[in-house]
């Protein structure tokens, strides 16, 4: 399960990532 969580963490920061990419503009 920690490896299933691991896998798709990056999928799941991408957005938060981006989101705040584009708040600082």
């Amino acid at each position: 399960m920690f490896a299933f969580c691991s896998y798709l963490s990056p999928f799941l920061f991408i957005p938060l990532i981006l989101y705040f990419l584009y708040s600082q503009q």
